[in-house]
């Protein structure tokens, strides 16, 4: 459960340079954790709560490196 939870963090300090890599690493870990959590744990609110607090940011990276990326390619081919 840790790993997830460390690989989640370290998703996060990757999508402050690099977006869309990051944010699929931190989205990806919380996954795992919910899914992993939710199987061994009795505690299935704690795991929601958790997962939703990291999940957030995760999805806004992506959001945000897939609006760049639109925006910029709609820039290239203007300038084509």
């Amino acid at each position: 459960m840790m790993l997830f939870l460390f690989l989640t963090f370290i998703g996060l300090i990757i999508a402050w340079k690099l977006e869309g890599t990051g944010g699929i690493v931190a989205l990806g870990s919380v996954i795992g954790f919910c899914i992993l959590g939710l199987q061994t744990d009795l505690k299935a609110g704690a795991t929601i709560l958790l997962t939703g607090m990291y999940a957030l940011p995760a999805f806004l990276f992506l959001v945000y490196w897939w609006q760049a990326r639109r925006a910029f390619s709609a820039r290239k081919a203007g300038a084509a």
